[in-house]
């Protein structure tokens, strides 16, 4: 027939095991309506079959509702029915203040199945105590939460659940909020988490990409649109395939991060703009823990903060960081770094941006291959100490007016079988460790070239007895002292120390020092800066000795 609006009448509820809207745009409105079950074990349907009708009347019962039909269903009221909530077709939209309480809530609940749950405007709000949301538990089903609209309960949420099964769930607009005990974003299925435009999702812990051969990802994008795990752990690919976006300001605030954490899985997190920020505070932050692949970008102005961080923990991992563009910031404090604790670990610091660490350790254990290169102008490393390959591989590469800092610096540190390698190359590239000393091998073996303008700064510069194996070549580089020393180049054997084609400077920068090594090579020697230095050795090398300021004895 013709729709329009229906009041119900009465003092009391009227009962109905079902209602078909065949026809668009029907109101219901009046007295409430209780929903009952026709027989044990079935559950009160609506089904709007196209078009849209709505039911300001408040539905009541105990015996839950599912919504059928292709079309959208308006609930308006402040709804009391408890048992649960399941949308198998169509769209069910909570709007205009109306409101929802207890009991768990399915979307697309059958392979095959599409569906939709809308929540949307001031006031608008569905509580669900500690149920249970799945948003494409084996279908194709979207949860919106819009115009601040709030879906509210301490109960799990799962998008994507059963395998084949696809999930969206969007929260997006100012005063649009979801919270959750834990955030399940592709469980078995696929799965996918928007916030933004100043939406906020409040939760436990979150998992995207959780089981093998699942997908999740979530996007937090936009000024003020926040997920708060708060001290709960975040796992971008646990044990499938996980991606997580921060742009544009949005902000991620987390326990312990874990980027692909389980055997096959693969993560990828990006944070990346002005104002974008995943905050995991002081706790630890694991890029390939048993993983495929893992990777982090910090690009464009965008901001990680963790305490103790690890890339590629296990034999076999690969793990990466990127940290790129002016403004991009990594910062541990005084936590650790170790690039490769045990696989292989890439670090790239690069095009101005900084990272700040305390210990910073490249290279860990016997078998990991790491490498971390901080390259271009402005480009920075802050740390307390360096050890380059303390018991595997490690190369630290400073290029293109790159900068590290540090205390001190050692290569081939725990074992005789850590190698470390530092090379500092390019006009404004500089290692720089104050008055600190960098051991070029302790115990395994280490190498140490500065090329084409490079610079190293040390008070001192030595290999320890019984080390494997150390080399320090300079090929238009400079070595400069930052403190008097009787025996700056210290330990070295004879062919140890070389000047390459493009000889080498020694810049005693106003103090006095001595060598005592000797210098080989077929390079040149230019003695730069106020103070005095002294060889006390038989040098070999072949080229021209300048001396451009200070003295040479």
């Amino acid at each position: 027939g013709t729709a329009g609006t229906v009041t119900i009448a009465g003092a009391t509820n009227p009962q109905v095991v079902g209602m078909d809207f065949m026809t668009d745009g029907y109101t219901v409105t009046g007295q409430g309506i209780t929903l009952a079950a026709f027989a044990a074990g079935l559950t009160p349907a609506i089904m709007v079959d196209s078009g849209t009708a709505t039911i300001a009347s408040v539905l009541a019962g105990t015996a839950g509702l599912e919504k059928t039909g292709a079309g959208t269903l308006i609930l308006s009221g402040t709804n009391t029915y408890t048992g649960g909530t399941t949308v198998s077709a169509g769209t069910l939209q909570l709007s205009g203040g109306g409101s929802m309480s207890g009991g768990a809530i399915t979307i697309a609940g059958a392979s095959g199945e599409t569906a939709k749950i809308v929540v949307t405007g001031t006031g608008t709000a569905w509580n669900r105590d500690y149920d249970t949301i799945r948003v494409g538990d084996a279908g194709t089903g979207t949860l919106e939460v819009t115009a601040a609209g709030k879906v509210t309960g301490g109960g799990s949420v799962e998008v994507g659940s059963q395998a084949g099964s696809i999930g969206t769930l969007t929260v997006s607009g100012s005063g649009s909020q979801m919270n959750a005990g834990s955030f399940t974003v592709g469980r078995y299925g696929s799965g996918s988490l928007t916030v933004s435009d100043g939406g906020l999702v409040t939760s436990g812990s979150g998992y995207l990409g959780s089981e093998a051969g699942s997908t999740g990802t979530a996007t937090v994008t936009g000024s003020g649109s926040i997920w708060n795990l708060g001290n709960s752990s975040l796992n971008v690919g646990r044990s499938g395939s996980g991606t997580l976006l921060v742009s544009a300001g949005g902000v991620v605030t987390s326990g312990t991060g874990y980027i692909a954490d389980n055997s096959g899985s693969t993560g990828s997190a990006t944070v990346t703009g002005s104002g974008s920020h995943w905050n995991l505070g002081t706790n630890s932050l694991y890029v390939g823990d048993s993983a495929l692949s893992a990777s982090l970008t910090i690009s464009a102005g965008g901001r990680v903060t963790s305490g103790s961080s690890e890339l590629a923990s296990d034999n076999g991992d690969l793990g990466s960081v990127t940290v790129t563009g002016a403004g991009s910031t990594w910062t541990l404090g005084t936590a650790t770094l170790t690039v490769g604790y045990s696989g292989l670990g890439t670090l790239l610091v690069e095009d101005g941006a900084s990272l700040i660490t305390g210990t910073g350790r490249i290279g860990y254990s016997s078998g990991a291959v790491a490498t971390a290169t901080v390259t271009g102008a402005d480009s920075s490393w802050a740390a307390e100490a360096l050890y380059v390959g303390d018991s595997g591989t490690g190369t630290l590469t400073i290029a293109d007016g790159g900068v590290v800092t540090a205390d001190s610096a050692e290569m081939g540190r725990y074992s005789a079988t850590g190698n470390g390698t530092i090379v500092v190359t390019g006009t404004g590239s500089r290692l720089d460790l104050g008055t600190g000393t960098l051991t070029v091998a302790n115990i395994g073996s280490g190498t140490l070239s500065v090329g084409d303008g490079g610079v190293v700064v040390a008070g001192q510069i030595v290999k320890v007895s019984g080390a494997t194996g150390a080399a320090v070549t300079l090929d238009e580089g400079v070595l400069r002292a930052s403190a008097s020393q009787s025996d700056y180049l210290s330990g070295f054997s004879a062919g140890d120390v070389t000047l390459a084609t493009g000889g080498g400077t020694i810049d005693t920068n106003g103090f006095d020092i001595a060598v005592a090594s000797e210098i080989s090579g077929i390079g040149s020697l230019t003695k730069a800066g106020a103070g005095t230095l002294t060889f006390t050795a038989d040098n070999s090398y072949t080229g021209v000795t300048t001396v451009s300021s200070g003295t040479l004895r």
